[in-house]
């Protein structure tokens, strides 16, 4: 007489995005998930590490068996369900009954806001603000290690800008459209790890300034007139007079120039 040989069993568990399914979204990792597989009186049956996106189990037994996730890959989300599965005996099997599961986990989402201030104000512009919020700053937001963008982001009349949801990653922000008058600030990176969290930042624009020299001259000729000192007073847009090292008036040497001792704003 031939004995029958015990039937065994392989589970097979691969690891899948919720909503992209096999595409791993940010710089997130489908592979490297831990799972544990429980017997029916909920003893550990196994351990199971893959290495990739997906693990097989060594054989075992026939029986009804729950696995729940240890570990979840890098940028996702445990998901904390237990799966009932069964490795029945098949008459059509000489000795192992696969069983397949796939295990679906939420990828780690997050938010970036952009408070975009002025270093100063304009000058002649009608505002008591030290820091006035400005409007119709551009922000690109790329993902660092491909250099794809993902979103664009504009400041609204509060100087606000809030991205959608973007998955786990470093991107890099950089502002490509400043406000008329302003620096662009330089780009920085942000790296989304928090699930739900909004990375927020408060970014000021330097004003753009230039050095500004005066020459009175010949009206004719136009011939520096070396008539001695001459006073000048500089007038905003808004009427305000233009105002350095705590005076207002600014004088031209001997040879009629005047070079004012601070950029003039834009």
């Amino acid at each position: 007489n031939v004995p029958n040989a015990p039937q065994y069993g392989l589970i097979t568990i691969e690891k899948r995005d919720i909503e992209t399914v096999n595409v791993p979204q940010g710089d997130a990792s489908l592979s490297g998930a831990t799972y544990q597989v429980f017997d029916s009186d909920g003893d550990l049956a196994a351990t199971l590490k893959a290495s990739g996106t997906s693990v097989t189990s060594d054989p075992i037994p026939l029986g009804t068996y729950t696995v729940k996730e240890l570990i979840a890959p890098e940028g996702y989300l445990l998901n904390e369900e237990s799966f009932s599965i069964t490795i029945a005996y098949d008459a059509d099997k000489f000795d192992a009954n696969d069983v397949y599961l796939h295990i679906s986990d939420q990828v780690i989402k997050g938010q970036i806001e952009i408070n975009k201030t002025a270093e100063t104000r304009l000058a002649g512009q009608d505002t008591r603000l030290a820091h006035p919020p400005l409007a119709g700053a551009v922000f690109e937001i790329r993902l660092k290690s491909t250099g794809k963008l993902i979103d664009t982001l504009i400041t609204d009349k509060d100087g606000c800008a809030l991205s959608y949801d973007l998955p786990y990653g470093t991107y890099t922000i950089t502002e490509t459209i400043a406000p008329e008058g302003y620096l662009p600030c330089d780009p920085f990176d942000v790296s989304i790890t928090e699930d739900s969290e909004i990375y927020s930042y408060d970014i000021q624009d330097d004003v753009i300034r230039n050095q500004v020299t005066i020459t009175k001259v010949d009206s004719e000729t136009f011939e520096p007139i070396a008539s001695g000192e001459t006073a000048f007073k500089i007038m905003e847009a808004n009427g305000d007079w233009v105002t350095m090292d705590g005076q207002s008036v600014f004088t031209s040497d001997t040879t009629g120039i005047l070079t004012l001792p601070e950029k003039l704003k834009y």
